[in-house]
């Protein structure tokens, strides 16, 4: 119960909490659009042309975007699949983030800071990296799924720092205080943040260079009380551009993992249709 109460008392740490663990879909709470709505965003959904208003900044790659995984690279997979677009705020917020944790001149220290540091796709979604949002909603009469969305983010050409496997391990157990990691609201109950970061082969796709990436964020504080979001982060490269996918999940504790078989078998079949596109294209 203890955990529960963590979990909802740290809700307004949900920023900070994607700036460290990528951008992932996580739910719907985090501005993400629906697949029948169309806002402004990365890219247009399915089917809908190119809105002129949008930021202009956001987007400008209609080549590569329209390499992107869509919900008909999936219908074999499963039928419901869905994409859609992050919105333009949400991107444009991230990406500042993101630069906010870069210019910290030290958060967890050592290795850990130098896995944040390093340069990812969704740094560049403001200039020429395209993303989209990839879900699974239920069937008319299914039970509900208990599962976020990822997002997909493709940049053109090979990004060696972020596909570089060393730049990940080293980093485990490295804490902060919330105080000091950018994204969290001044006027939050102070917690304390531990960083750990595994490498994983990636299995099952073939043509694709890259590997997985675990990142574990857990946050406590002096009640004892921990709460963990465990992300799945997939560093790629095929067809001559570099894939980012990215999946969060929560747990009431970090013993207790969020991670589903059902998750993984899904990322998996996400990377091999946005490979086989691109090598396709």
């Amino acid at each position: 119960m203890r955990a529960r109460k963590l979990l909802a008392a740290l809700a307004a740490s949900a920023t900070a909490t994607a700036l460290l663990a990528g951008c992932s879909g996580g739910g719907e709470e985090e501005g993400v659009s629906t697949a029948e709505e169309v806002v402004d965003g990365a890219h247009p959904a399915d089917g809908e042309a190119a809105d002129p208003e949008r930021d202009p900044r956001i987007g400008t790659n209609t080549e590569l975007a329209e390499k992107l995984i869509t919900a008909e690279d999936l219908q074999d997979f499963d039928a419901n699949a869905k994409t859609s677009e992050l919105d333009s705020e949400t991107i444009v917020s991230y990406v500042e983030g993101r630069e906010a944790i870069k210019d910290a001149s030290e958060i967890f220290g050592g290795t850990c800071d130098s896995a944040l540091d390093t340069d990812v796709v969704v740094d560049s979604l403001l200039d020429d990296a395209v993303i989209n949002r990839v879900s699974f909603p239920e069937a008319e009469g299914e039970a509900p799924k208990d599962a976020g969305a990822t997002t997909v983010a493709l940049k053109p050409g090979k990004l060696d720092g972020f596909l570089d496997r060393s730049n990940y391990t080293g980093c485990q157990g490295a804490q902060a205080p919330s105080t000091e990691v950018p994204g969290v609201e001044a006027g939050n109950e102070p917690f304390t943040v531990t960083l750990g970061i595994a490498v994983e082969d990636l299995t099952g796709v073939e043509g694709v260079e890259g590997f997985r990436e675990v990142r574990d964020i857990v946050k406590s504080n002096d009640a004892g009380e921990t709460a963990l979001s465990r992300n799945i982060i997939i560093h790629a490269y095929a067809g001559d551009t570099t894939i980012e996918i990215s999946y969060s999940a929560n747990s009431d504790g970090p013993d207790t993992n969020p991670i589903t078989a059902v998750d993984n078998e899904r990322l998996g079949e996400i990377l091999s249709a946005q490979a086989a596109k691109l090598q396709d294209a």
